[in-house]
């Protein structure tokens, strides 16, 4: 891509404050060897991806020079599709060298994928992994995320450990057969239809016998979680003994509503490792969580901003690679 414009400002906020940007320290880099990228996030609502974004702020902003050549723009399309889509053209015409996305709707990659394709821009999708035939589609599309079925298996070992060690601390009532609800996340997103297969599935290879109560979406919210869990507490003869979450929001949903209604007997767990979620783990309310580093995670995408806009090749430059995939490792935590 040629025509590279000088901008007035290396980092742009998105809708959220992090540290200021406005005195920008880069204006040594010159025209030839900076990198310029446009970031466009589904929803910063979401608490993993603020809190991966505003590591990746803090990283490019540091002292130390980690990032001296990288100068991104970062846009949040609120959970709606033509706004993204807009951000998307935006950033075409104005010919940033990388292009990253947080799909608001990943059906939708196949439409990036061909604008990204036809200016020969290489584009990183992350977190919300589009489908594999699209990424098939264009030789310089990435994604960089997390092993959907491996946080869903450590989950399940969480819950696990703890009922192999003390089988009445997840059985509550000792009957030999654990009752529980499932809160998933977003109808459609992958990591939801995975979570919610391998954690179950996981703890049946386990040896643990299962009897599922109640499940339904809460679409990765804190919010709707409580107010699901709250419903299905209320119920006449509603008995429960562990609450699967597909992500640490919904699970902290489920806990203040198990909190507010005075349940007894009723384990939490995770996915994340968000620092809410962590402190939860931390204080004895939640059993466990499931930890994707955020600040590897932030790194990472730095790392792939500067490889795909030099045209380096990843497998050379990076950690945990698959060809065009990257892959950020899950860790148990149980406080």
């Amino acid at each position: 891509m040629t025509g590279k414009r000088k901008k007035g400002i290396v980092i742009s906020a998105i809708a959220f404050t992090l540290a200021a940007a406005a005195g920008c320290q880069k204006t040594a880099v010159t025209e030839d060897t900076r990198t310029e990228a446009g970031i466009t996030i589904y929803d910063e609502q979401d608490v993993f991806i603020r809190g991966m974004i505003r590591e990746v702020f803090q990283m490019v902003q540091k002292e130390d020079g980690s990032f001296p050549d990288l100068e991104l723009e970062m846009q949040d399309a609120k959970n709606d599709q033509t706004t993204q889509e807009d951000q998307i053209q935006r950033y075409i015409s104005l010919q940033y060298d990388v292009l990253c996305v947080n799909l608001v709707d990943r059906t939708s990659a196949a439409s990036v994928i061909d604008k990204a394709k036809q200016e020969n821009l290489p584009v990183i999708f992350f977190n919300r992994q589009p489908v594999q035939s699209d990424m098939e589609l264009y030789d310089r599309a990435y994604y960089l995320g997390s092993d959907a079925e491996e946080s869903a298996r450590l989950q399940a070992e969480i819950v696990l450990d703890a009922w192999r060690e003390n089988p009445e601390s997840i059985d509550a009532n000792g009957d030999g057969v654990v009752s529980y609800v499932i809160l998933e996340g977003q109808r459609g997103h992958q990591d939801t239809a995975l979570r919610t297969e391998y954690s179950v599935k996981a703890l049946e290879e386990g040896g643990m016998q299962l009897k599922k109560i109640e499940g339904g979406s809460a679409s990765f919210e804190r919010s709707k979680a409580e107010e699901l869990m709250e419903r299905w507490l209320t119920q006449e003869g509603f008995e429960v003994e562990l609450v699967l979450a597909n992500n640490d929001e919904m699970a902290l949903g489920a806990l203040e509503a198990i909190e507010k209604c005075g349940a007894k007997g009723i384990q939490v767990v995770g996915i994340d490792g968000t620092d809410d979620g962590k402190k939860a783990v931390q204080e004895g309310r939640m059993l466990g969580t499931v930890v994707s580093d955020q600040k590897l995670y932030a790194e990472t995408l730095l790392k792939m901003i500067e490889a795909v806009g030099k045209g380096e090749n990843l497998t050379e430059k990076l950690e945990h690679t698959d060809g065009k995939y990257v892959w950020i490792p899950w860790e148990k935590y149980t406080g």
